[in-house]
């Protein structure tokens, strides 16, 4: 599930944060995340799953989670999650989003599965990042 070595508060806080992630993926609206958004070509993600013969959950669970709070994305205080279209890593900003994932876990689970629909092939700007996170909390945030 990790990839490097991670930090144990860091490590708690993102595993319970994808606890809930997989459990918002369980529930009627959440999945439709994925008809909402399309990868670079214009299909929708949901096609992109069906390709890799992969239920939501299933991408999810495939998904390993990186400590990147020493990258340059990270450099930016309004960034607490980051990876590429396609990528099978998520990078998250370490005890900043160890603290969100306390305070919020609702948002932080919301933020995974936000950078698991890039990890499906969806880019940003356009959309942009807020908007990804505010459909995504709409359909599985509660």
């Amino acid at each position: 599930m990790f990839v490097g070595r991670v930090d144990p508060f860091f490590k708690a806080a993102v595993t319970k944060a994808f606890a809930l992630a997989l459990e918002r993926l369980g529930e009627e609206s959440c999945p439709r995340i994925f008809s909402d958004f399309s990868d670079a070509s214009g299909r929708p993600l949901t096609e992109n799953l069906e390709e890799l013969h992969r239920t939501a959950s299933g991408q999810l669970t495939s998904i390993r989670f990186g400590d990147g709070a020493h990258e340059k994305p990270c450099g930016d205080l309004g960034v607490l999650a980051f990876t590429h279209p396609g990528a099978t890593t998520i990078y998250l900003c370490g005890q900043r989003f160890a603290t969100l994932a306390k305070m919020n876990p609702a948002l932080a689970a919301a933020l995974i599965l936000h950078e698991e629909l890039h990890s499906l092939g969806l880019g940003e700007n356009p959309p942009e990042s807020r908007e990804i996170t505010t459909s995504v909390m709409r359909r599985c945030g509660r």
